[in-house]
């Protein structure tokens, strides 16, 4: 039978094993390293290439996965067809009509925004669906939301889009 290392307190407590220890963790660290160094250099070396003449199209790789962890705020799909209801579909910044445009295909479709961010409330908060949400394109909501901490209300992105 094979005996975990880890078991082996007096192992554990022995600085030559101790150090041998960090020193592969680090030795494993720089390999890693260096190995995005090699991969970086490569592939600034292919984009310098790529480069040499003016009219080079560039192309990249894209759609490996990525695992995030990421908070995200519950929404109520009742208060946000109350909000349509009440408000309609139309962007209440910039006037846009989907079902204007689109037809068929943009009936009933719209954004609705919370006046105030529902990842800035302190903590759950009931929302009334004809003071605290309105109706934006997806343009419009893009932009009110483009800076982080610092968002926009209806009446300063109209004054931008004037």
């Amino acid at each position: 039978m094979i005996k975990d290392v880890r078991d082996n307190k007096k192992i554990n407590k022995d600085p030559y094993f101790l150090k041998g220890f960090q020193a592969s963790a680090i030795s494993i660290q720089k390999i890693a390293f260096e190995e995005i160094l090699e991969y970086t250099h490569k592939n600034i070396e292919s984009f310098r290439e790529l480069n040499d003449s003016e009219n080079t199209f560039v192309s990249g790789v894209e759609g490996n996965p990525k695992l995030s962890y990421i908070t995200t705020y519950e929404r109520n799909p009742k208060l946000r067809k109350e909000a349509i209801r009440i408000h309609g579909c139309i962007c209440a910044a910039c006037g846009f009509d989907f079902n204007k445009t689109y037809g068929e295909l943009g009936k009933g479709y719209i954004h609705i925004h919370h006046k105030v961010p529902v990842s800035e409330l302190e903590e759950p908060k009931e929302i009334n669906p004809k003071t605290d949400l309105i109706p934006l394109c997806a343009n419009c909501h893009s932009m009110i939301h483009r800076r982080k901490n610092n968002t926009l209300n209806v009446e300063e992105l109209q004054e931008i889009l004037r």
